[in-house]
């Protein structure tokens, strides 16, 4: 069980990875560069594209985080 307090904090912590200029806005140039860095790790064979063992591969690791 997670208290809203934790969650709260949890929630913070996720907003100030993203705003990258701490600016207390997250823009669409720290937005997209987030999502190219998550493009990037799951292209495990680094091919530019991702097939569905790499799909896979990422969702076993996201689900086995919660």
């Amino acid at each position: 069980m997670i208290s809203l307090e934790e969650l709260t904090s949890r929630q913070d912590k996720r907003f100030q990875m993203l705003d990258l200029n701490a600016d207390g806005m997250i823009d669409k140039t720290e937005f997209n560069g987030r999502i190219v860095a998550m493009f990037e790790k799951m292209d495990s064979n680094g091919d530019g594209s991702l097939d569905d063992k790499e799909i896979r591969k990422m969702k076993r690791h996201s689900y086995g985080k919660m």
